[in-house]
């Protein structure tokens, strides 16, 4: 074994046994926190642009985040006539609730800009969100020119990634590409080889300890090349228990420090943690156990969290 994850419990230091390339260290090492680095470093990204906060993908929800200091996450398509718009859903039922049947079936791929620039995705979620509009990557770019200060997090549901890096070529230090495939951030790195950022993101709250552990794996054997950032999906289970386990999240928390990697955590909600989104006890406990940074669809609550934690004596 070679790579080493610390601090596992006996159990599960026994199911990993026999395949696991994880080795921990002995009890009683603190934890590194985000309090070893500026506050003003910490990296929060809000998911679909704060999407609990205001229209998701919207450009209000980027300037919400934006003004919080955090990094909104977007997600891009491309219309059949080949423009990249920021965009989530394969159709438009949930966002297009009172548009014909035809357009709620229908998807970005199989219309044109025109077309679905005519959409309005705000007003689903409020008379004072009417009128906001699938932005394209030429706003979103102009939106970043505007203040060099701010970042953007692009989550490529379908698109051409020459065509991507072209259009952001201006803003590419403000860019970070994200993807559930380290694929992906392996081209993007080879299209941009001389600046890019990437965020590898895993689990959607679905992911076992054993499911982390095969996970990197496959990542080590590549020697998790094209990586800059990795987010795991955080949530509990019916008993309250984390999953994967704190254990789990401290180990992938110390083997990425050692590979330069930022490692972030995002508290992922289910039926039954619905309310993780706005809990700031498991903001801090995901920070007590190493996490550098937050995917969240509640910024503001990261933030809290964060505030909280800096201003605390650390744990013993």
């Amino acid at each position: 074994m070679t790579h080493f994850f610390r601090h596992a419990t006996t159990a599960l230091a026994a199911l990993f046994a026999t395949a696991s390339a994880f080795v921990f260290a002995a009890d009683g090492d603190a934890p590194q926190t985000i309090r070893s680095k500026p506050r003003d470093t910490i990296t929060v990204v809000a998911h679909r642009g704060a999407g609990d906060l205001a229209p998701e993908n919207c450009l209000s929800s980027l300037e919400l985040t934006w003004k919080m200091g955090g990094v909104p996450e977007v997600d891009v398509r491309t219309t059949k006539d080949g423009r990249i718009m920021m965009f989530h859903d394969a159709n438009f039922q949930r966002v297009c609730p009172n548009e014909s049947e035809e357009i709620r079936k229908s998807s970005v791929e199989k219309m044109t800009y025109d077309e679905v620039r005519r959409l309005d995705i705000g007003v689903f979620r409020g008379e004072e969100h009417r009128g906001e509009r699938v932005l394209s990557i030429e706003e979103i770019v102009d939106a970043l020119k505007a203040d060099s200060k701010r970042k953007v997090v692009i989550d490529v549901k379908n698109v051409d990634f020459q065509k991507l890096s072209e259009a952001v070529a201006d803003v590419r230090e403000q860019v970070i590409l994200t993807s559930g495939s380290e694929a992906d951030l392996q081209r993007w790195a080879k299209i941009n080889v001389e600046f890019y950022d990437t965020a590898l993101w895993m689990g959607l709250g679905s992911y076992t300890d054993a499911d982390v552990e095969k996970r990197f794996e496959a990542l080590r054997k590549n020697d998790f090349a094209g990586i800059k950032r990795l987010q795991i999906h955080v949530t509990k289970d019916s008993d309250g228990a984390l999953k994967p386990s704190a254990a789990c999240i401290r180990a992938c928390a110390d083997e990425c420090r050692e590979r330069g990697i930022e490692f972030q955590t995002m508290p992922w909600r289910t039926k039954t943690c619905p309310e993780l989104a706005t809990d700031i006890a498991f903001h801090k406990e995901l920070l007590n156990l190493g996490a550098m940074g937050f995917g969240t669809d509640r910024p503001d609550c990261a933030f809290q969290a964060i505030d909280e934690f800096y201003a605390e004596a650390p744990q013993k």
